[in-house]
């Protein structure tokens, strides 16, 4: 099996798989929640499923079709009709050109994207390296400042202990004139 058709293949079931959902949600937007979930409650989850992605599907193909017969048709009638081929001919040019230029933009975009992110990750990883540095030098400073209140009370406190102990010391008890 060709890994490309594999690819395609599993996101095209991708995105059917997910269309119900996406139809589901669509319809509980419109108002018609009640409904899907009673239809849900007799029929049960898969017949649910089953349902919205049919309608999904119809309505992708109505829009298609529309796109098709109303948008499409008369711009390839008119230009055939006004140019003939030549015209068609620089028309497909013109879209192909642009198409490829839309394509490289998004390549080069996807490849911009994916430098500047590998740059900014690795400044973000920095920065909460120093942040972290910060926290833990401003932890010691605040370990230290505390230690350093404390030694400042206890040395209040000796010296107010000594200074009650040297004026008692001095005159025996007595009053000094």
């Amino acid at each position: 099996m060709n890994s490309a058709w594999s690819v395609s293949d599993s996101l095209i079931w991708r995105a059917v798989l997910t269309l119900p959902e996406r139809v589901g949600r669509l319809i509980m937007d419109l108002g018609f929640g009640s409904l899907v979930e009673k239809f849900e409650e007799h029929f049960g989850r898969w017949p649910t499923r089953v349902m919205l992605a049919v309608i999904g599907l119809a309505a992708m193909t109505v829009c298609v079709r529309l796109i098709i017969l109303d948008a499409i048709v008369p711009i390839v009638q008119f230009i055939l009709g006004a140019g003939g081929q030549s015209a068609l001919e620089l028309i497909v040019s013109v879209l192909a050109v642009a198409a490829g230029a839309a394509f490289s933009a998004f390549v080069a975009g996807g490849i911009f994207r994916w430098f500047v992110t590998r740059k900014v990750d690795v400044i973000i990883a920095k920065a909460q390296e120093q942040v972290a540095r910060s926290y833990a030098i401003m932890e010691e400073a605040s370990s230290a400042v505390a230690e350093v209140r404390a030694s400042h009370e206890e040395l209040q406190e000796l010296f107010s202990q000594s200074s009650e102990r040297g004026t008692e010391g001095e005159d025996g008890g007595g009053v000094r004139s």
